[in-house]
C-alpha cells in the first residue's frame, strides 16, 4: 500500500484513511495484548490466593513474630546476657569457694562491671543493637557487688560504696547523652536509689546518702529532658522525702530524749539539706514551667511546687520544734514563702500562654503554706481556715478573670477542705463546741461559701475548661459550696445550743446528740423549701442528701446507740420526730414539685435569673 500510494500519488483524504485503519489495527492488538497480560496476573493472583487459604492461620503469624524477633535482634541479645552472666557467675564462684580472695574477687567485679558499661557506651556511639545489653548488665552488677562488697564482705569503706554507686548513675547519664537513648539513665538513677538504701540500712551514713539522692534527682532531671518520664521523678521524688522525713522523725525523737539511735544523725545536717532539697525541687519546677519539653507542661512540673512545699514544712517541723522549742521562725519563714508563691501565681496566670498552667500549683502551694504557717504561729488552725476560706474565695475570681478551670474547682476543693477540717477540730473535743473564736469562725465561713456559690451561680465556668465542659457543663458542682455554708451553719447552731444548755456540753451528751439531730432534719426542711422556691434540682438532691446523713445520725447513733452514745428520753424522743417530722413536710413538698422543672426548661441555669426572678416569673 506504500509503494501505492508513493507510486500513484494518493489524495490527502486517502492518506488519512489509510492512516486511521492502521491506527485500528494497533489499538485492536494492543487490547488483545493487554488482556492476555490482565488474563495471567488474574490467574497467577487466584494461585497464590488458594495457597494462603490452604495454608494454616498459624504460618502466616509465625512469619510476623520470627521476623519482628530478626528485627529486634532479640536472640542476640538473650545470648549476649547469658555469656555476660557466665563470666560474672564465674568470678563470684571463685569468690566464694576460697580461690580467690574476697578483696581481689570484689576488684575484679568492679572492674568487669566498668568495663561492660564502657563496652555500651561504645556501641551505643557506634548504633550496635547489643549496646542496651552490655550497659544495662554492666550497671546491675555494679550496684549488686558494690551492695555486697559493702555490707556482706566489708571490703570497701562506706564513702567508696557511695562514690562507686554515684559514679554508676553519671556514667549512665553519659552514656544515654552519648546514645540519645533514655533507657541507661532510667537503670541508673533508679538503681542509685535502691543501692543507697541498702548501704547501711537502717542507720546510713545521711551526708552520704543525701549527696546520692540529690544526684538521683539532678539525673532524674536531666532524663526528663531526654524522654517525657514523669513516672521517674515522681519516684524519685517520693524516695527522697520519705527517707528524709524518716532521718526527721528519728532526730525529732531523739531531741525530746524518747529515742537513742544506733548511730550518727547528723542533726546540723538536717535543716540546710531540707532547705536544699526544696530549693532544687523548686527550681527544676519553675525550669520546667518556663521551658517545657514539646508542647505542654508535665503535670510534675505542675504540682511539684505545692508538693515540695507542703514536704519541706512538715519536714522541718518535725525536728524545729523539739529543737527550737517553738515554730515561730519556720512560720514566719513559711509566710514569704506563701507570699512569693502567690505572687508567682499571680504572674503565670496573666502572662497567659503555655505556661499560665502553673498557675494552679503555685496557687496551692501558697494556700497551703499559707494555713501551715498561720497554724504554727497561732497555736490554733482557726486564722489559717479562716485564710484558706478566704483564698478560695479569691481562686474562683482569679479563675474568671484567667479563663482557668482548674482554679476554679481548686477553690471548690479549698471551701470543702476547710469545711472537713473546722469539723474534725471540732469533733476532735467536746468542749470547742462553745469556743468564741470558733463560733465566729463558723459564722463567717458559713457567710463566706454561701457568696462563693451565689457568686459561682452568677458566673459560669470557662467554657474551654477540659473538666467543666466534658464533666460539670451545668455548672453543678457549686452545689457543694451551698453544703459546705449549710454545715457551717451546723458548727454554729450546736455552738450556741451547748451556750444556751451548757449541761449538755458537759460529760452527759444525750440531749446535746438529740439536738444535732433536730438540726440536721431541720436543714433538710429548709433545703427543701428553697429548692421548691427556686425550683432547682440540684438543691433538690441536696436536701435529699442531708435527709439521708439526717437518717444516719438517728438511726444509727441515736436509735441504737452506736459507738456507745447510749442516747433515751427526751433527746431520743425529740430526735426521732424531727426525723419523722422532717420526712412528712418533705413528701408534702416534693408532691408541689413541677413535672417540668425550671432546669429543664432553660439548661443555662447558671445565668443571674436565677437568683433574681420571682417565683411568679419562674412558672
Amino acid at each position: 500500500m506504500r509503494e501505492k500510494f508513493a507510486e500513484e500519488g494518493a489524495t490527502l483524504e486517502e492518506r488519512v484513511e489509510f492512516l486511521a485503519a492502521q491506527v485500528r489495527l494497533l489499538s485492536a492488538r494492543v487490547d488483545e495484548l493487554s488482556g492476555g497480560a490482565h488474563q495471567a496476573r488474574d490467574e497467577r493472583r487466584r494461585e497464590r490466593v488458594a495457597a494462603s487459604q490452604d495454608a494454616p492461620a498459624t504460618a502466616e503469624h509465625s512469619e510476623v513474630f520470627f521476623s519482628w524477633v530478626g528485627r529486634s535482634a532479640l536472640l542476640q541479645r538473650v545470648s549476649a546476657v547469658c555469656f555476660l552472666l557466665v563470666v560474672a557467675l564465674v568470678l563470684r564462684t571463685l569468690t566464694d569457694s576460697q580461690l580467690l580472695d574476697t578483696r581481689i574477687g570484689s576488684l575484679l567485679g568492679l572492674f568487669y562491671a566498668t568495663l561492660l558499661m564502657g563496652a555500651g557506651g561504645y556501641l551505643y556511639f557506634r548504633g550496635k543493637p547489643l549496646a542496651p545489653v552490655f550497659s544495662l548488665c554492666g550497671a546491675i552488677l555494679m550496684f549488686l557487688i558494690v551492695s555486697e562488697a559493702y555490707t556482706r564482705f566489708t571490703v570497701l569503706p562506706v564513702a567508696l560504696a557511695y562514690l562507686l554507686v554515684i559514679g554508676t548513675g553519671a556514667l549512665m547519664a553519659g552514656i544515654s547523652y552519648l546514645g540519645r537513648s533514655a533507657l541507661p539513665i532510667l537503670v541508673g538513677t533508679l538503681g542509685m536509689c535502691v543501692a543507697g538504701v541498702a548501704i547501711d540500712y537502717p542507720n546510713p551514713a545521711y551526708p552520704a546518702l543525701v549527696v546520692l539522692l540529690f544526684s538521683a534527682n539532678a539525673l532524674g532531671f536531666v532524663a526528663s529532658r531526654l524522654q517525657r518520664c514523669s513516672w521517674l521523678r515522681w519516684t524519685l521524688f517520693l524516695v527522697t522525702a520519705v527517707l528524709v522525713q524518716v532521718w526527721g522523725y528519728k532526730l525529732g525523737l531523739t531531741l525530746q530524749g524518747i529515742a537513742h539511735p544506733a548511730g550518727d544523725l547528723a542533726r546540723f545536717w538536717y535543716l540546710p539539706v531540707v532547705a536544699v532539697f526544696f530549693l532544687g525541687y523548686f527550681a527544676t519546677a519553675m525550669f520546667g514551667l518556663l521551658r517545657p519539653v514539646g508542647d505542654r507542661v508535665t503535670r510534675f512540673d505542675q504540682a511539684l511546687p505545692a508538693v515540695a512545699g507542703a514536704w519541706a514544712f512538715t519536714a522541718a517541723a518535725h525536728v524545729v520544734e523539739p529543737w527550737w522549742g517553738t515554730l515561730a521562725g519556720l512560720g514566719s519563714l513559711g509566710l514569704l514563702a506563701a507570699a512569693a508563691y502567690l505572687g508567682l501565681a499571680r504572674r503565670f496566670g496573666e502572662r497567659g500562654g503555655l505556661t499560665a498552667v502553673g498557675s494552679l500549683g503555685l496557687f496551692l502551694g501558697g494556700a497551703l503554706l499559707s494555713w501551715l504557717s498561720l497554724g504554727a504561729l497561732s497555736d490554733l488552725p482557726l486564722i489559717g481556715l479562716a485564710v484558706l476560706g478566704g483564698l478560695g474565695l479569691w481562686a474562683a475570681r482569679l479563675s474568671q478573670r484567667w479563663q482557668q478551670g482548674g482554679l476554679r474547682l481548686l477553690s471548690y476543693l479549698l471551701q470543702f477542705f476547710v469545711c472537713l477540717e473546722f469539723g474534725r477540730w471540732l469533733l476532735a473535743d467536746a468542749g470547742r463546741a462553745t469556743h468564741g473564736g470558733g463560733l465566729l469562725l463558723a459564722v463567717l465561713l458559713g457567710l463566706l461559701s454561701l457568696w462563693h456559690y451565689r457568686w459561682s451561680l452568677l458566673h459560669p465556668p470557662p467554657a474551654h475548661s477540659r473538666f467543666f465542659s466534658r464533666l460539670d457543663a451545668g455548672n453543678r458542682l457549686c452545689v457543694f459550696l451551698l453544703l459546705t455554708g449549710l454545715v457551717h451553719g451546723f458548727y454554729a447552731a450546736r455552738g450556741l445550743y451547748a451556750l444556751v444548755m451548757p449541761q449538755y456540753a458537759g460529760t452527759d451528751l444525750a440531749g446535746f446528740m438529740g439536738m444535732q439531730s433536730v438540726l440536721i432534719n431541720g436543714g433538710a426542711v429548709l433545703v427543701m423549701i428553697l429548692a421548691l422556691v427556686r425550683r432547682d434540682r440540684e438543691v433538690r438532691n441536696l436536701a435529699v442528701l442531708i435527709t439521708l446523713i439526717g437518717a444516719l445520725k438517728v438511726f444509727l447513733f441515736d436509735l441504737l446507740g452506736a459507738a456507745g452514745l447510749g442516747i433515751s428520753g427526751v433527746p431520743l424522743v425529740l430526735s426521732v420526730f424531727s426525723f419523722g417530722a422532717a420526712v412528712a413536710v418533705e413528701s408534702l413538698l416534693l408532691g408541689r414539685w413541677p413535672k417540668e422543672s425550671r432546669q429543664a426548661e432553660s439548661p443555662g441555669r447558671v445565668t443571674a435569673p436565677n437568683l433574681v426572678e420571682s417565683p411568679s416569673a419562674r412558672h
